[in-house]
């Protein structure tokens, strides 16, 4: 992968959400597809729907993109759910941020998809200052958003994203 590493393994659980962050750049987005290439691995994504044009729609698809409409609450959480609930093996990876714009706090969907399709939450870092990407932590959330997005924080503020200034944590993450 260019140099990249990979450091820690995926669990072996069925169903599980990839938290993918600090996300500021398109270049995630590839990093991310030369990952699951490597790891050999099918996944499903959330995107923003404008990039689900004719022609790029089926190759998203294809590779797992489910494009969502931001705009508005469509129950998303709810639609993903009910695909979890159907299939017997699932990986959903989520920017928990959102966009790749500064943004704070970061959005807590995919700890309401964990929680409700009761999952484990997987946190993989993207780390261009050391050109790694880190598999971290999971957890099981139990519904506690706020303690559970002090997981999160705590994981990623240590990471170098691609625009380190684009990334905004909670000033009393250290305690």
């Amino acid at each position: 992968m260019t140099g990249w590493k990979i450091k820690g393994k995926l669990p072996q659980y069925p169903k599980f959400v990839i938290a993918v962050a600090p996300h500021t750049s398109n270049w995630d987005f590839f990093l991310g597809l030369a990952v699951l290439f490597s790891l050999r691995i099918k996944i499903r994504f959330l995107g923003k729907h404008s990039i689900f044009v004719p022609v790029v729609k089926q190759l998203l698809e294809f590779i797992g993109g489910m494009p969502v409409d931001r705009r508005s609450a469509h129950g998303i959480v709810n639609q993903v759910v009910d695909q979890f609930n159907a299939q017997e093996k699932m990986i959903l990876a989520v920017a928990p941020e959102g966009t790749r714009s500064k943004v704070f706090p970061w959005k807590t969907g995919f700890l309401a998809i964990a929680h409700k399709a009761q999952v484990p939450v997987v946190l993989i870092a993207f780390d261009f200052k050391h050109k790694e990407v880190i598999i971290g932590p999971n957890f099981v959330s139990e519904g506690n958003f706020d303690n559970d997005m002090h997981k999160v924080y705590t994981f990623y503020q240590p990471i170098t994203a691609k625009h380190p200034n684009d990334v905004v944590y909670p000033q009393d993450i250290s305690e």
